[in-house]
């Protein structure tokens, strides 16, 4: 049993649970990057439309937009 607790709370374990303990927010600080970037190109994308609708008329505005991209 002593072994098993002097093992637990070894220095290179304690350092290796500071490096894991870092891990939640390094997650959220990625994901509040990624909905960042979702929210800024669908603001973007809601500033173009209507321009886009207006100089190539809603018949072209229509084809542009289902064609797919591979």
């Amino acid at each position: 049993m002593a072994r098993v607790l002097s093992y637990a709370f070894s220095s290179a374990n304690l350092i290796q649970m500071r490096k894991t303990a870092r891990l939640p927010r390094k997650f959220f600080n990625s994901a509040l990057w990624s909905l960042m970037g979702t929210v800024v190109s669908m603001f973007a994308i809601l500033a173009a439309v209507p321009w886009l609708m207006h100089y190539m008329g809603q018949d072209r505005l229509a084809v542009v937009s289902r064609s797919e991209v591979y």
